[in-house]
């Protein structure tokens, strides 16, 4: 009896698990979450500028490569909040970024959560350091 017990709670988490999982698909400038336009977006190479479907800008994440002075990381400004977080550690792909801020209720139904963007950026966010390069020269 305990074995049938055990399945069937496995069962129902692992539905209840699929149920709350959300299909994101990123083509065509636009982010569909279960087939549903969700929000757009355009960039360059510099970064990638997501908006609501008003056209509302929201938030930007930039891609910083490794220079002498710095490591390469990940960059996301909140433009109207004005905030920004940076991580070196997480590669955070566009697909990546709104599926941890749905993830973390930062966005909601494709409008920005000043709670929620709070504790992303507490979750994720790293002081980048500033290397110092010293040259000594012998005479």
């Amino acid at each position: 009896m305990k074995p049938y017990y055990f399945l069937t709670l496995l069962i129902v988490f692992a539905c209840a698990n699929f149920t709350r999982a959300q299909d994101i698909k990123i083509k065509k400038n636009v982010v569909y979450i279960d087939a549903i336009d969700y929000l757009t977006y355009g960039g360059d190479l510099n970064g990638t500028t997501f908006s609501d479907l008003e056209g509302n800008d929201l938030f930007f994440i930039s891609y910083h490569t490794k220079t002498e002075t710095n490591p390469a990381y990940t960059k996301v400004i909140f433009l109207k909040e004005k905030k920004i977080m940076t991580n070196m550690n997480i590669i955070l792909t566009r697909k990546a970024l709104i599926k941890t801020l749905i993830e973390n209720r930062a966005l909601i139904d494709g409008k920005l959560n000043e709670d929620g963007i709070d504790i992303f950026i507490l979750k994720f966010h790293e002081q980048i350091p500033v290397i110092q390069k010293i040259v000594i020269e012998k005479e």
